[in-house]
């Protein structure tokens, strides 16, 4: 004898008011091929790009500031200088090496220069990233 209000077996159980719920004609058939193209550009590179990004940000507190330049330096741009071999420090001539304060900012350190380009080359792999998602996801908007 089964209970009053208990379902049987091969009965399907929905949640309320699904039955009542409105989509769109086409909602949900490339949700695949959309998802693929995220997963596609999205993986350790991306984590790679993030960390170069977040090393440029400037946190750390320096003790002397010349004026017109940043008040806090980057985690890269304290750590970089050090690991480069003495002999290959400095460079013969000033080389644009861009900063947020100072875009036109020159350098003829050769860790000062890499640790204020990494940023920068995050940032522009994370575009890229983005467009070629952009383009995925219109392929597969195109081929519906």
């Amino acid at each position: 004898m089964r209970a009053e209000g208990t379902p049987a077996r091969n009965e399907k159980l929905y949640p309320p008011f699904v039955d009542q719920l409105a989509v769109p004609n086409g909602a949900g058939e490339n949700d695949d091929c959309i998802l693929s193209c995220i997963m596609k550009q999205l993986g350790i590179n991306t984590i790679i790009e993030m960390l170069a990004v977040g090393a440029g940000a400037p946190v750390i507190k320096k003790r002397f500031v010349t004026p017109g330049s940043s008040p806090r330096a980057s985690i890269i741009s304290k750590y970089i200088p050090e690991t480069i071999p003495k002999h290959y420090r400095t460079l013969p001539r000033r080389v644009w090496a861009p900063t947020l304060v100072r875009p036109f900012a020159l350098s003829k350190v050769t860790g000062r220069v890499i640790a204020r380009w990494i940023p920068f080359a995050g940032w522009g792999l994370l575009a890229y990233d983005t467009v070629e998602i952009y383009h995925c996801v219109n392929r597969c908007n195109s081929q519906r």
